[in-house]
């Protein structure tokens, strides 16, 4: 069961290395970290309803394992994935609410009903529900503080690095370190890595390829890395039948037979 939730865990966080072009040198306007970052938010995934296919390896453990399946999201409201790797049968169900994580394992018919808290610190993360669907849809997190951010280049990217962001949630405290790399033609993120040192946990996140999906860029090749307590993992995942404001069907029913664990 661990090793499932972390492998649908990862598969909210997106990586990928750009093609290689002639580096341009941004001009001073580009560099500006207020205009920067207000130009991320403004070029953000906008949509109510999110629905693709997915395939691809993870790593964990030494061991490479294939994973495939599809994902659907309905804004602010619920992450639904389910993991089908054989011929399109289903083998586990999860469904990530802003406050609570439905699990079903239907290789030993167990299911699992409780709050983030429990999914965190099995999967070795520290991760609220706007984190993951902001990552997910390559969205920078709306949720945090803007502490002007430094800027550099790298190659042909501008990098904002906020040295501290915390949640704008006071009853559940949290600050992590920001590092955002901007493709400044696009204002898309081409890759994040956020650091949680309150938990020693390290996430980088780099967008591969962008599809263009009614008008706009979402991440359709994706890798990630995941660092916690000396414990590392990685996924690789193509994206297709990227859909967006289509309707989704977000269900999750336990059989009879099922046992809560």
């Amino acid at each position: 069961m661990r090793i499932l939730l972390l492998v649908f865990t990862l598969q909210l966080f997106f990586v990928g290395c750009r093609p290689l072009r002639q580096v341009i040198e941004l001009d001073e306007a580009q560099r500006s970290a207020e205009l920067a970052h207000r130009n991320i938010h403004a070029h953000h995934a906008n949509y109510e309803s999110y629905s693709a296919r997915f395939s691809g390896t993870a790593l964990w453990a030494g061991n490479t394992q294939p994973v495939s399946g599809s994902i659907r999201i309905q804004k602010d409201q619920a992450i639904w994935i389910s993991l089908a790797p054989l011929l399109g049968i289903e083998i586990a169900r999860i469904v990530i609410r802003p406050d609570s994580v439905w699990f079903l394992n239907r290789l030993n018919t167990t299911y699992f009903i409780g709050d983030l808290s429990f999914f965190n610190e099995l999967v070795g993360t520290n991760l609220d529900f706007f984190m993951m669907q902001d990552v997910l849809m390559g969205n920078d997190f709306s949720h945090f503080t803007n502490h002007p951010p430094q800027t550099s280049q790298e190659g042909n990217l501008l990098k904002l690095n906020f040295s501290r962001r915390d949640r704008n949630t006071p009853e559940e405290p949290l600050w992590i370190t920001h590092s955002l790399w901007v493709d400044p033609q696009t204002h898309r993120l081409a890759q994040s890595l956020v650091v949680l040192p309150e938990f020693m946990q390290q996430i980088r996140i780099r967008y591969d390829r962008m599809a263009a999906v009614n008008g706009q860029k979402l991440p359709e090749q994706v890798q990630v890395s995941l660092l916690s307590d000396g414990t590392s993992a990685e996924l690789s995942i193509q994206l297709s039948r990227i859909q967006i404001n289509t309707p989704v069907n977000i269900t999750f029913s336990v059989p009879p037979r099922y046992r809560h664990l």
